[in-house]
C-alpha cells in the first residue's frame, strides 16, 4: 500500500486542499490515514479509483443545459454547491 501527501495528491486529481477537505466531509472522497499527530496521507490506490469513477464531462445539447455551465451533474450538496458558485463566478450562458 503506497501513501500519498496532500501535494501529490493535489497533483493527482487538480483540486485544491479545501475542495478535498470538502468532498472528505461529505463522505464523496477517500478518508485520509493518519500517520503521526501533524501528519496524514492517502492510500494511493483509493485517489486512483476516486479518480477513475468520476463521471466524464458532458456537452449539453445546443440552446439546453445537462446541468450547470459545464453540463456537470452535482452527486451531492457540496457538488452541487460548488457548480452553483461556479455558475456565478463564470456565469450562466
Amino acid at each position: 500500500m503506497q501513501i500519498i501527501r496532500l501535494p501529490q495528491v493535489q497533483e493527482m486529481t487538480g483540486l485544491s486542499r479545501v475542495t478535498i477537505w470538502r468532498y472528505e466531509l461529505a463522505g464523496s472522497f477517500p478518508a485520509r490515514v493518519n500517520l503521526g499527530p501533524n501528519a496524514v496521507g492517502w492510500v494511493m490506490a483509493e485517489v486512483e479509483n476516486w479518480l477513475l469513477a468520476r463521471p466524464r464531462g458532458v456537452i449539453a445539447a445546443p440552446g439546453g443545459r445537462a446541468g450547470g455551465r459545464f453540463g456537470a451533474k452535482p452527486s451531492g450538496p457540496v457538488e452541487s454547491q460548488l457548480l452553483a458558485e461556479a455558475d456565478a463566478v463564470l456565469g450562466s450562458d
